[in-house]
């Protein structure tokens, strides 16, 4: 349990979160063609001819970055309108 620095804690947010909400911005931002430093990095490397509409695919050689995105490239979809 975390507890607050009122309470003698150090008052850390939850990482798996806050690493969840880092990941589903950087993929939001690449499903809409936004200009942050790593869309085009991102998209040259692990775009295989693939639309941004339809499911990313990995393989075992990606990166963790890329991985972690893919999965949570469904959430991604079912929150956009």
């Amino acid at each position: 349990m975390i507890q607050s620095k009122v309470c003698r804690g150090m008052a850390m947010c939850n990482m798996k979160a806050m690493n969840k909400a880092c990941l589903m911005k950087l993929g939001w931002q690449l499903r809409n063609e936004g200009s942050c430093l790593w869309c085009p990095v991102m998209k040259g490397k692990y775009i295989r001819n693939v639309s941004m509409d339809s499911s990313l695919i990995e393989k075992n050689y990606d990166s963790a970055l890329w991985k972690a995105l893919a999965n949570l490239w469904p959430d991604l979809e079912e929150g956009e309108f």
